[in-house]
């Protein structure tokens, strides 16, 4: 049985003369790994952030097949323009590619996927978006970030802790005799957006993915998200250092 349905390419790799495997987003069955088959006419459409419209068949044991592509939305240029948003548009979508299973839709992840793409563009603030798009990809995951409420009292006074094992709020009663090993609660939880704050924040959202998210997973080579999550963190580096 043939299926429609609409993606994101969020990877691709060689496979013989004139053939990629494609791993890409679709909105009604998740993610699927699959063969792609072109001319140089049509190259250009297995893009790495490219809309498409796919026709494919998924095999018993999920074996590869082709697919048949229509884009939809070409990746803007203004993401080849400027290297931290493309940094940060890659980091985004290899945190997809890594950690979401094959074949099992999250239509809930895929309109955030999308939105994501469709804001940073023309955002004057990518890394904010990026880090609202960690936090609800934790929530949606089962791993919200409780910075509401105290997890030892219940109180929603001087919660100035976070705790690195449950992700939970903890107040400065409560935390003081233990702050060696609490987090400082992250100054963008309660409002500032200062570029300091944005990059407390990216650290905060890369320990609680790590442990929640690809602690399980058994990757075969290096995460290609951490790779431009630290690229994203090298940035503001340089920028500090040259201020």
């Amino acid at each position: 049985m043939n299926l429609n349905d609409e993606g994101i390419i969020l990877s691709k790799k060689c496979y013989g003369e004139h053939s990629f495997v494609l791993n890409i987003f679709t909105k009604e069955h998740g993610l699927i790994s699959t063969l792609y088959r072109y001319a140089n006419k049509n190259k250009f459409i297995a893009s790495i952030g490219n809309e498409v419209v796919a026709n494919f068949k998924i095999k018993q044991g999920h074996k590869l097949t082709f697919i048949k592509l229509e884009l939809q939305q070409a990746l803007d240029i203004e993401f080849f323009d400027n290297s931290l948003l493309l940094n940060i548009l890659l980091c985004s979508l290899n945190l997809v590619n890594e950690t979401t299973p094959l074949y099992q839709p999250e239509p809930k992840i895929y309109m955030q996927i999308q939105d994501f793409i469709a804001k940073i563009k023309n955002s004057t603030s990518p890394l904010l978006e990026l880090n609202m798009l960690l936090l609800t990809y934790l929530s949606i995951s089962g791993y919200r970030l409780d910075y509401t409420e105290c997890a030892a009292s219940g109180s929603k006074e001087e919660l100035i802790y976070l705790s690195p094992k449950t992700g939970r709020a903890v107040s400065k009663q409560a935390g003081d005799p233990y702050q060696d090993k609490l987090f400082t609660m992250p100054q963008f939880l309660q409002g500032d957006h200062s570029a300091s704050s944005l990059v407390e924040m990216l650290k905060v959202n890369s320990f609680f993915i790590e442990k929640f998210l690809y602690r399980n997973r058994e990757l075969t080579k290096p995460s290609i998200f951490k790779h431009y999550l630290q690229q994203i963190l090298n940035h503001f580096i340089l920028i500090k250092h040259n201020m």
